[in-house]
């Protein structure tokens, strides 16, 4: 690649931020003509890649596999009306038909205020499902709002408060052209990693 292309490129991407070096290989590729692997595109921008390490948390994976299995007995003994929720501070959809709501939280606080617990009683088929401690990777919530930030602001740049707000309105009234993307992210496939 000439030192003329490189320097453009260098000046995109002071505007233009990436997470991952793929989408460059593609816009080098689109408006230079020039096709890097991986590795090659690494070397011209100067990136060192580390692959991340598991670092020791306060997750316990016997907590975290326990939960599982009780987890899928209680699916498997639900009705099929039923409907389970991961929730993360938000209000549940009403569900007419469903005998219980089961509503699996994290234990942020104000998951055990008065105000939540008052609405659960007055709704009457609410059952908490309360997840281990320091267990995000036991929680599709966390996986959606993953997705919600890849979409709607990495990489993006909104001029001002109401067009970042539409957007993720969009997002959200959009959100079936998502459909086979969230269906292959939000399985209940759970990685529960072991503390070494």
């Amino acid at each position: 690649m000439p030192d003329q292309q490189k320097e453009e490129l260098k000046a995109y991407l002071r505007h233009n931020i990436y997470l991952e070096v793929k989408p460059i290989i593609e816009y080098v590729d689109q408006t230079f003509g020039v096709r890097y692997f991986v590795s090659g595109m690494t070397k011209l921008l100067h990136v060192e890649y580390k692959k991340p390490k598991l670092v020791p948390s306060k997750a316990d994976p016997v907590a975290q596999q326990m939960w599982v299995n009780a987890y899928k007995k209680l699916r498997k003994k639900a009705d099929k009306i039923d409907v389970f929720y991961f929730v993360d501070g938000v209000h549940p959809q009403q569900h007419p038909k469903a005998k219980t709501i089961y509503m699996i939280m994290d234990n942020a606080n104000y998951c055990y205020s008065h105000e939540v617990e008052t609405y659960r009683q007055q709704l009457g088929k609410i059952k908490f499902i309360f997840l281990p401690p320091y267990s995000p990777n036991l929680h599709l919530i966390k996986r959606l709002w993953k997705f919600f930030k890849k979409n709607i602001t990495y990489n993006k740049f909104r001029e001002t408060f109401t067009d970042f707000k539409q957007a993720c309105q969009d997002f959200f009234k959009n959100i079936k052209n998502y459909k086979a993307l969230l269906r292959a992210l939000l399985t209940e496939n759970f990685h529960i990693p072991q503390n070494n």
